[in-house]
């Protein structure tokens, strides 16, 4: 088709400035600024006094983006002779002009005049709120956008320049409320509004980075050229993996955190995003019989790539275990991405955080009052390098498990010294969402120091998996539980053990770490980690090398129970100097759940009752050792009070007893 050289030539008078149609409504040294209407744009003055104040504005983001080391260009249309670049305000409505919701706009006619246009019905807006200003200006200095092409970083740089510019006028950056939508679930080239809703990201790493407002870093000729550079959308993706380019904050490392900031579910009500940063959310129960057994429940689905794939976890603890106390109910919450076709790519992100893993978070819940949700979870799939254009959604399972965890209490506690609980049944650096507190004394971790003797309390609290709220994305302080773990007896100066097996009664002491094992004669034999003692009508010269014999011989001798390991007093070769505290660690609850009882359940059924010293709070399991029954009661703190082996009773006592002192010990 031969081209109408007459309507060419009429677009080109109507589109040149110095014609008489567009009139001039004010200039600065570097801009004009037209109305695009012969009919004019109101009263002169009034409009005048906002041209100025936006050609004012245009000096000011000139200057910035030059200092800043943005390109210049000379795609705006201007004077050849002042190089004075023009803007025009348009009396006619902006979505006419610049489409639905558009603010201005910046485009390029079929004669490639480039122009930015300020709707005269948004110019206060825009004088209010000059990032707009910022935005459609750096359009100018991008190459333009192409059908089918990295559009979507094009936006998103122009996007991030306007708010880093309202940023330094006192505005926000837009991100909560989002101002555009910021669909995290789908691919990050392919956001509802096409590159918008990845300004934040940009500035995110421009924060990371320390780079000059947040956006110095996108001056770089791999952002600003976008559209010349890249071929498809994906292709986009390129320079967010350029080490050098993000100052090491790949998006494969960065994307999964920053993902954790957007721990919101409130709704937006478009069609385009029912979430404010999500498409959907999945909403998944998680339902558990009770708090007797560890359980899981598996969650299939799928991540798009470039994406965070988000899921609503509500948790339900049935009635098994509600009889016990609440120290006796407490679990350990794993969820975990445990397949996928992408695994090594895939992260775990719950509420505002990243897992203790690539693919792990884990909660301590109190499964007396369990919270109403796990949280909102994101399975993020952020390849560790650019991915095929074609590349599918991976599949993925997450798991969320339930362990029964404990507390178990040292054997004794002692004013002014530190002892430790020990974690049964759990890693307790693989949470954080719990600490000890107790009314007597400081709490370190896991070591309790008592400030005086008589007694403790000792309880966990628990935080809450959730730290979303509405109206922020702030993390909120979290709801919280309290468990008491106990009230334990605290001994003044001494620590002791009794241990009493027929005729014989070995008594330990802290003071000095050694042990008496005395017989119904009174005589008895006292055995220090590496030395040793005896007692008849009176203290015995035992030469110093039968006694280094002795000590040597019986120090290897390690007695061994068939079906619980040894402890820490083997381990180091003091069984003998400790052996009343051997065996209180060796029978204790927190050891012996790991064996197997008389009828093959393990952990093993432990029940109430009745203290075999009259006391109150025991409970007792049957063991299997060999084929034979061994009965055992724990008082409240766990620790052993009886042991039968082979139909004798080896009873233990806590407390304070008086016991020789071996002379020079």
């Amino acid at each position: 088709m031969r081209p109408n050289w007459l309507a060419l030539a009429i677009l080109a008078c109507i589109s040149s400035p110095a014609t008489a149609g567009p009139p001039l409504i004010t200039e600065s040294d570097g801009f004009r600024l037209y109305c695009n209407s012969s009919d004019g744009c109101g009263p002169e003055d009034a409009m005048r006094q906002q041209g100025d104040q936006a050609l004012a504005e245009m000096e000011e983001i000139k200057a910035w983006l030059s200092d800043l080391d943005f390109p210049d260009s000379d795609t705006l249309e201007h004077s050849e002779e002042t190089d004075q670049e023009f803007l025009r305000v348009d009396p006619q409505p902006a979505a006419g002009r610049c489409g639905k919701n558009a603010t201005a706009c910046f485009r390029i006619d079929l004669l490639d005049n480039a122009r930015i246009y300020l709707p005269q019905e948004n110019l206060g807006d825009i004088l209010y709120d000059p990032s707009t200003l910022a935005h459609e200006y750096l359009h100018s200095r991008q190459p333009p956008q192409k059908a089918r092409g990295a559009n979507w970083l094009r936006e998103g740089v122009a996007t991030a320049v306007g708010t880093a510019w309202g940023e330094r006028n006192g505005l926000s950056d837009g991100v909560y409320p989002p101002v555009y939508y910021m669909t995290l679930d789908r691919s990050f080239f392919e956001v509802a509004d096409p590159g918008y809703g990845n300004w934040a990201y940009l500035l995110d790493i421009g924060q990371q980075m320390g780079s000059r407002d947040r956006v110095q870093y996108l001056a770089d000729d791999v952002f600003m050229k976008a559209a010349e550079r890249y071929d498809s959308a994906p292709d986009a993706m390129t320079p967010l993996y350029d080490a050098g380019k993000v100052g090491g904050n790949t998006f494969d490392k960065r994307f999964p955190r920053f993902v954790a900031r957007f721990n919101n579910m409130e709704t937006t009500g478009s069609a385009d995003s029912t979430y404010q940063y999500y498409g959907e959310i999945e909403e998944e129960t998680v339902a558990f019989d009770g708090t007797d057994r560890a359980d899981h429940v598996d969650i299939e689905g799928e991540a798009n790539i470039y994406a965070a794939e988000p899921r609503h976890l509500k948790l339900e603890i049935g009635g098994e275990g509600a009889d016990k106390a609440p120290k006796d109910r407490l679990l350990m919450a794993d969820i975990e991405i445990v397949d996928g076709d992408a695994l090594s790519d895939l992260a775990l992100v719950s509420e505002h955080a990243m897992g203790e893993t690539q693919h792990r978070k884990s909660y301590m819940v109190d499964g007396s009052n369990p919270p109403e949700e796990l949280g909102l979870s994101r399975v993020v799939y952020a390849p560790s390098s650019m991915a095929g254009e074609d590349t599918d959604p991976s599949a993925f399972r997450l798991r969320v498990r339930v362990t029964p965890i404990e507390f178990a209490p040292p054997v004794c506690f002692q004013a002014g010294q530190p002892s430790s609980l020990s974690p049964v049944g759990f890693d307790p650096d693989r949470t954080d969402n719990w600490r000890l507190e107790t009314d007597n004394g400081t709490v370190d971790g896991l070591s309790l120091t008592p400030a005086h003797a008589g007694e403790m309390e000792v309880r966990v609290v628990i935080d809450s998996p959730v730290t979303r709220q509405t109206g922020s994305l702030a993390p909120k302080k979290p709801a919280t539980t309290e468990v008491s773990l106990g009230t334990y007896d605290v001994a003044d100066d001494d620590c002791m053990i009794r241990m009493t097996a027929g005729p014989a009664v070995i008594t330990y002491t802290t003071k000095g770490s050694y042990s008496e094992y005395l017989a119904p004669t009174g005589d008895a034999i006292y055995w220090a980690p590496m030395d040793l003692a005896v007692y008849h009508n009176g203290w015995q010269d035992v030469p110093p090398m039968a006694r280094q014999m002795m000590v040597g011989r019986m120090a290897t001798q390690i007695p061994a129970t068939g079906y619980v390991a040894p402890g820490e007093d083997e381990a180091q070769g003091v069984f003998l100097s400790r052996m009343p505290h051997a065996y209180s660690k060796r029978f204790a609850w927190a050891a012996v759940r790991e064996a197997f009882d008389i009828d093959g359940a393990s952990p093993p059924k432990r029940r109430a009752a009745d203290c075999p010293d009259g006391g109150t709070g025991c409970t007792m399991t049957t063991l299997s050792m060999d084929g034979h029954a061994v009965p055992i009661f724990f008082d409240a703190q766990r620790r052993p009070v009886r042991v039968t082996l082979n139909g004798e009773n080896v009873d233990f006592e806590y407390g304070t007893w008086q016991i020789r002192r071996p002379p020079g010990w």
